[in-house]
């Protein structure tokens, strides 16, 4: 279906929309990798704060972060943790809150206290961002 669209309005209008997305606040695609690329960062640093200041074994990243050209403006930083103790696990939350700039809204879940299922689909399919050394991974 695109490459009929492509066909029947050309490059030039193809271009033309893409410019038009951009005026009305729409983010081009590497526009969307900066961002991506600079919460990552971001995810990172408050994965060592939880290893660091909280005593997290290990960090994972979770949601659209995990997935190249999803993450946009308004989504947030997704983490899991395992290792907090639960009196400390709220402390740990407002303290991420706190620490950065407040583009992105965190949210922290708690391995420990999770579901199973979810569980399996974090250890499945999130990026571990720091283990009990405090290192960060290779993601």
């Amino acid at each position: 279906m695109l490459s009929l669209e492509r066909q029947r309005i050309g490059h030039e209008g193809i271009r033309r929309v893409h410019e038009a997305l951009e005026t009305k606040g729409y983010k081009g695609a590497a526009q969307k990798r900066s961002a991506g690329a600079e919460a990552r960062a971001e995810a990172r640093k408050l994965g060592k704060l939880l290893v660091r200041e909280f005593g997290a074994k290990k960090v994972y990243l979770l949601g659209s972060l995990t997935r190249d050209g999803v993450f946009h403006e308004r989504s947030d930083i997704d983490l899991a943790a395992d290792g907090i103790v639960p009196e400390r696990f709220f402390k740990a939350g407002v303290a991420l809150a706190r620490s950065y700039d407040y583009r992105y809204q965190v949210e922290l879940v708690d391995l420990e206290t999770v579901s199973e299922g979810m569980r399996e689909l974090i250890l499945a399919e999130g990026v571990l961002l720091n283990d009990w050394t405090g290192s960060a991974s290779a993601h």
